[in-house]
């Protein structure tokens, strides 16, 4: 393992790595053929089925990075007055199923920067699902985004839904500031209670 390089250098290297590893396997299956023929003993190559191991996992980690990252790179184009609260709970079971992928992984790869950036992804997704369904509960009012921008220091264009982008949820990092975010809902909750209880007392 390379350290310093990114994971895209990583993929495009692995790539080239790949390419070489096939063209000295067919060698090997010529000289495997030429001994066969001549009835010579069989040379074995112990590093080439090393090879053969370490490139494969490999392609399991690059596989599942760049799928989760297409997967989430879609979910973050979608515009916050499209995203509904069944489709976040799909978005919350997918995640999970890449988790678990994520953790059948050979343990030698949770050295690559691949996995840590991928797990640390996949674990702030898992994170912010929940605290995502209390946002989009018509309890959140302007005044709850409102002290959201301030704890998190980003600007979010709340009043403005349809150019409201979840990347921007994301990107706001929420986890950061998980406690202020769980004070901000928690007050919503008992402002939507009061709000409801004084209006059945206006109808009673």
């Amino acid at each position: 393992m390379v350290q310093g390089i990114s994971p895209k250098e990583a993929s495009d290297r692995l790539k080239r790595f790949e390419n070489e590893y096939e063209l000295k396997k067919a060698y090997f299956e010529i000289n495997k053929k030429g001994e066969d023929l001549f009835g010579l003993q069989s040379q074995k190559y112990p590093e080439l089925e090393v090879t053969h191991d370490q490139i494969q996992n490999l392609n399991k980690l690059y596989a599942l990075y760049n799928q989760v990252n297409e997967t989430t790179t879609a979910w973050e184009e979608e515009a916050w007055s499209e995203i509904q609260v069944a489709q976040i709970r799909e978005w919350e079971d997918q995640v999970l199923k890449y988790s678990d992928l994520c953790n059948r992984l050979s343990k030698p790869l949770r050295e690559w920067q691949a996995y840590k950036d991928l797990k640390d992804k996949i674990e702030n997704y898992k994170n912010i699902f929940p605290y995502v369904k209390e946002l989009k509960d018509s309890m959140i009012k302007a005044r709850h985004w409102e002290k959201i921008i301030e704890v998190t220091g980003r600007q979010l264009n709340f009043a403005q839904p349809e150019n409201f982008y979840f990347r921007e949820l994301v990107e706001a990092n929420l986890i950061r500031v998980v406690e202020d975010v769980e004070d901000i809902i928690d007050s919503a909750k008992k402002q939507d209670k009061i709000e409801k209880t004084k209006n059945e007392i206006k109808f009673d």
